[in-house]
């Protein structure tokens, strides 16, 4: 694979507004096979040119292929962090 075939994914992914979970796997198929210097370029695309690189907004959850809003991004960013306490959390210092 070639960096101007992996522009050309970038754009088709982007141009057929496929799901989160179809650019994962494309991504998953192709780290099998592609150089790392590809597919650092394909994780650190934002074809959608919301600021967001595309590894990021799998990990967030936040549409790959569409351009997400500042508030979409920011509320995307407190749920991945927030606290979840376990049912038994008493500590003894």
């Amino acid at each position: 694979m070639t960096e101007a075939t992996a522009d050309a994914l970038i754009r088709y992914l982007n141009g057929c507004e496929a799901s989160n979970e179809f650019v994962a796997n494309v991504v998953n198929c192709l780290a099998q096979v592609a150089p790392a210097h590809i597919m650092t370029k394909i994780l650190k695309s934002d074809n959608d040119g919301d600021g967001v690189p595309l590894y990021e907004e799998l990990k967030l959850g936040t549409k790959a292929t569409e351009f997400d809003t500042s508030f979409e991004i920011a509320a995307a960013r407190q749920k991945q962090y927030q606290f979840s306490p376990t049912q038994n959390c008493d500590m003894e210092l």
